[in-house]
Formats: structure tokens, sequence, C-alpha cells
């Protein structure tokens, strides 16, 4: 067998690992944790090992914990193995529907824009039509306050409160006609039943980042973001030894 045979071969294998392979790995891995944790257990509760007092446990410890970290990397590795065919497979999946909506989400995109231009136009109409309807309305009101005040000096006071009935009527249809204006959305009734209108959306735009800044420095995210920045510069060897207003650089060791 030639040695690209062999490599092929062997590829195969990592690759293609079946079920009951994985199973057997996992139970094998399973069992070690147990045996593990057993000890673990009497490490992390025994009184005369809750202190290292001398080298020989403290090698003890060392290579106990090497053990953990061997199993804990194994079954890592035996995950990503057994998951791999699972996530090619979902890719595949993915790349296939990739194809259908990509071209018609580019279509959506392009055109799109056309269609909020146009509903933009039609909703600043509208807007205009009820401003022109309101004043229209506010115009007939003041028509009736000053008929009301020509009609108390007026010498035939029934004549006129007839002509300030029929300015009252025309002020209220007025008033209606600028509410259903005002009621209307401006919306597209297309094909496919249901309506489609202008949706708003809300986003912020920073006009002072200072005073913003001062208002959010109390934030959750706002600490989580200068702590990280800040602990970026603390595994910088040349960062670190720059003076930061507010900031200590500590080193902690660990095993």
């Amino acid at each position: 067998m030639s040695e690209a045979a062999t490599l092929e071969d062997q590829h195969a294998t990592l690759g293609h690992n079946s079920g009951d392979e994985f199973q057997r790995r996992f139970e094998e891995l399973n069992e070690r944790k147990d045996q593990l944790v057993i000890v673990g257990d009497k490490w992390i509760t025994a009184e005369d090992r809750k202190e290292i007092t001398d080298d020989e446990m403290a090698t003890k410890l060392d290579t106990f914990i090497k053990q953990c970290k061997a199993l804990e990397k194994s079954a890592e590795q035996t995950r990503k193995e057994e998951k791999e065919p699972h996530l090619a497979a979902s890719r595949t999946v993915d790349a296939k529907y990739k194809g259908l909506q990509d071209p018609v989400a580019k279509i959506i995109k392009a055109l799109s824009p056309r269609l909020t231009a146009y509903l933009n136009r039609k909703e600043k109409e509208r807007q205009e039509a009820e401003r022109k309807a309101r004043e229209e309305a506010q115009r007939k009101a003041r028509e009736i306050e000053e008929a009301r005040l020509k009609a108390m000096q007026s010498e035939t006071p029934t004549a006129s409160e007839s002509a300030i009935s029929k300015m009252e009527e025309e002020a209220a249809s007025a008033a209606q006609e600028a509410e259903a204006i005002a009621a209307q959305k401006t919306q597209l009734h297309g094909d496919f039943g249901s309506a489609k209108g202008l949706r708003s959306t809300w986003s912020a735009e920073i006009t002072d980042y200072d005073a913003a800044l001062t208002h959010f420095k109390h934030h959750e995210k706002v600490k989580e973001a200068v702590l990280a920045i800040a602990n970026g510069l603390a595994r910088s060897p040349a960062s670190r030894g720059i003076p930061v207003p507010g900031v200590k650089f500590n080193e902690t060791k660990s095993y």
C-alpha cells in the first residue's frame, strides 16, 4: 500500500467514525470521569488535603490535575469529531438554501427603497392635506365666534342664530374631515392580501460624545467595555507601563 493511500485511509477513518465508535469512546471517557470525580472529591473535602504542605503532596496533586486536563482535552476533541459531520450537513443545507434566498434578497434590497420613497411622498401629501383641513376647521371656528359677537349686536338675532347654526354644521364637518385624514394610514394594498405601509425604526445619533458618556458612565455595558480595554492594556507589557487615570494593573499568579 502506498503512503498516499495510507494517509487517505487514515483521513477517512478520522472523518467517518461511526456512531458506535463515538459511543464507545464516550463510555470510556465517562468511566474515566467517574474515577476522577471520586478522587477529586477526596482532594476537595479531605481535611488533611485542604492545604499543600510539602513537595510530595504538591506533585501528587499536580499529577491528578494533569489527568483531569487530559480527560477534558480528550472529551473536547471527541466532541468536535462527533459533531463535525452534523455541522458539515448543516453547512450543506445552508448553502443549498442560500442559493435560493440571496438572489431575491438582492432584488428586495434594490427595489424596496423605491417604494419607501413613494410612500414617504404620499405621507407628506397626507400630512399637508391634514394641515390644510385643520386650518380650515380652525378658520370656520373663528368665523363662528365672530358671528356670535355680531349677533349680540344685531337687530335680527333669530336670523343670526340660523346663520350661526349653519356655520357650526360646516365647522363640525371640517373638523371631522381633518380627523379622518389624520386617521388615514399611508399604505399599499397589494395582490397578496395584507396592506403594507411605512415602518418606523428608531436609532440614536451622538451629538455630544462627552455628555453622552457622562450620562451612561454607570451603565453596566459601559463598565464592561472600559474593563475590557483596561485588561487589554494590562496584558501588553508595553502598555501597562503607561499610567492610566483611575486604573491599576495587578499581577496575579496561578498554577
